[in-house]
């Protein structure tokens, strides 16, 4: 009987241990995911989202992209990879590009039936950007998280080449998003990452 305890107990603990293992942070960690992201974010930003201002993107795996948009991105950027697509609330789609170079980065914009409207351009690199401390943020930052954020915790700020920036938010209710400024502190969008059931990070496009 009491080996049987023993067991059961075991049984517990491999089920708990095999359990926290399996739960993935929402946020992706990678400092390159994080700049990745963020610059998928950005990509959008001289364009208005529903309702007349910026608005939330939410990532979706790049295969759940219409037929129309990966015929337009094969043939326009033969050899492309697709590093992250996500859709807007207005329904266009962001797709974010490394291009057969291994370098160039190109940010896609596509309206809701899958037709091209704009792209963003930018280089890697080891030189992508970097961290920033959060009481190094600008005030007009701060401020915007503070007010549209209440009771949420900044946990990491990042700032691209591009001078834009990407801070991690985790909101009250516990969910992560990146919340993506640009150079001048004025707030561009809200990322919602999705867990595409990869361990270590999203789905990639290939």
């Amino acid at each position: 009987m009491k080996n049987l305890r023993l067991a059961i107990v075991a049984a517990f603990a491999s089920l708990s241990v095999f359990t926290s293992c399996v739960k993935t942070d929402v946020l992706p960690m990678d400092d390159s995911a994080y700049l990745d992201l963020t610059f998928m974010a950005t990509a959008d930003s001289g364009h208005t989202h529903k309702g007349g201002g910026k608005g939330k993107i939410t990532e979706i795996a790049p295969e759940a992209l219409s037929a129309t948009i990966k015929t337009y991105i094969s043939t326009k950027y033969a050899g492309a990879t697709v590093k992250h697509a996500g859709q807007t609330e207005s329904g266009k789609f962001i797709v974010h590009l490394v291009l057969a170079d291994g370098i160039t980065n190109k940010g896609v914009v596509f309206d809701a039936a899958g037709v091209f409207i704009s792209e963003k351009t930018k280089g890697t690199g080891k030189g992508k950007g970097t961290a920033v401390a959060l009481s190094a943020l600008p005030k007009a930052i701060t401020d915007y998280i503070s007010a549209n954020y209440a009771g949420s915790t900044t946990e990491k700020a990042f700032q691209g080449t591009d001078g834009n920036y990407g801070v991690g938010v985790k909101k009250a209710d516990g969910t992560k998003v990146i919340v993506a400024f640009d150079k001048d502190g004025k707030f561009v969008s809200e990322l919602a990452h999705k867990d595409h059931g990869k361990k270590g990070g999203p789905k990639r496009g290939k």
